[in-house]
């Protein structure tokens, strides 16, 4: 995230340690910022009534909330951050590359009052700045979920042919023996042609070519990219890894 930052040289960054320290700096008044970032490493990490008297400080900033794995949860059963600004760490750079089109004036906001449909809507929309142009084979037995991604992938550039694709999208879920030879025959079949794991589970790992292990081998995979990221980070993952074609 760091990285990425520094490549926003019209950016004026003040790191505070804690929600306390941002109200301060908010209440002194010397700066009205574009952007509140909030970094979260675990579950109610920062009191609700000074997250809301941070948001009351800011009503016009854009604001994005970055939640580690122990944080997932929170969607679901805790208020404190609306939904519409709460996004996982892995698509934090995604995320504010929207965040940084908006304030350019190249994209349209996402309300702090926005539902599920609408974030995800707002979380599939293509950068216009990445061009994908890879064919893309998706392999998964969830015909609803291959459909609905087929056509969404397709509205980020992607080509979904039924052969020669440049990259293999493979549903690993759930993770048992049975879906790792699953792989493994997808790999034999496409040798060459480089496979995106695609799970819920965002920080998912596999024993990728292990002989030893007591299941047996696992299918090498370039990448694993989160089924409920945005749309337009899965299109970029999957042109960063496709295989190039002459």
């Amino acid at each position: 995230m760091q990285s990425f930052l520094g490549t926003c040289p019209d950016l004026s960054l003040h790191p505070v340690a804690t929600t306390a320290e941002a109200i301060t700096f908010l209440e002194q008044g010397s700066q009205s910022p574009d952007l509140l970032l909030i970094v979260q490493s675990w579950p109610e990490q920062y009191p609700h009534s000074e997250c809301q008297r941070l948001l009351h400080l800011a009503p016009l900033a854009r604001c994005v909330c970055c939640y580690s794995p122990w944080c997932e949860s929170e969607g679901r059963n805790c208020t404190t951050w609306p939904l519409a600004i709460r996004v996982s760490m892995d698509a934090a750079v995604w995320r504010l590359r929207q965040e940084i089109r908006v304030l350019r004036n190249s994209a349209l906001p996402l309300p702090i009052t926005a539902g599920r449909d609408e974030a995800f809507a707002f979380q599939s929309q293509p950068a216009p700045e990445l061009a994908r142009q890879s064919a893309v084979s998706i392999r998964t037995p969830d015909r609803a979920l291959q459909q609905a991604y087929s056509q969404l992938l397709r509205n980020d550039g992607c080509c979904i042919p039924a052969a020669d694709a440049d990259v293999i999208l493979w549903d690993i879920d759930p993770w048992n023996d049975r879906t790792r030879r699953w792989g493994l025959d997808i790999q034999a079949a496409a040798p060459g042609i480089p496979i995106v794991g695609w799970s819920y589970w965002s920080h998912h790992r596999l024993e990728t070519g292990d002989e030893s292990s007591q299941a047996g081998p696992s299918p090498d995979l370039a990448a694993i990219a989160h089924k409920l990221g945005p749309v337009g980070q899965l299109a970029d993952t999957l042109h960063r890894h496709a295989r190039r074609t002459a």
